[in-house]
């Protein structure tokens, strides 16, 4: 049963071809994020927890057969790589290691494994209000 398995997932030509055509079509703006199927999350338990604690959506959820070098298989799931100034893969990647401690088969922002580790403010974090709106309420409650 094994080999008919191996020998399905090498004739895959379907999802590299939805891929290739996802990427043309939104400007190679998509990133796959791939983490190993083995690491004791589910891709629906990964998908839950992505959108009710942090309101992340993702795209293409799926899974990879088992090869020699991920003998479980993969799963995945597509994110932006960037709009305007944000990365929202970067993100959700740093997401996954620092909630999850889920590391990803490729990694998309190397610096994330080093903040996930450390305790502290989350990076890329933005505070709310502009500078004018900050420094108001600042002198009012010095008042």
């Amino acid at each position: 049963m094994g080999a008919i398995v191996d020998s399905i997932a090498k004739c895959d030509v379907i999802e590299p071809t939805i891929l290739a055509a996802h990427q043309i079509a939104s400007g190679g703006n998509w990133v796959r994020l791939e983490f190993r199927r083995d690491a004791g999350w589910s891709g629906h338990a990964v998908e839950t927890h992505l959108k009710n604690r942090y309101g992340i959506e993702i795209h293409g959820r799926g899974f990879t057969f088992p090869t020699e070098q991920y003998p479980g298989g993969t799963l995945f799931f597509h994110a932006k790589r960037r709009v305007g100034k944000a990365r929202p893969a970067a993100w959700i990647e740093y997401i996954l290691l620092r909630d999850l401690r889920l590391p990803l088969v490729v990694p998309i922002d190397p610096r994330n494994v080093a903040w996930a580790a450390g305790k502290g403010v989350i990076p890329g974090r933005r505070r709310k209000g502009n500078r004018a709106q900050r420094r108001f309420i600042k002198s009012v409650l010095q008042l």
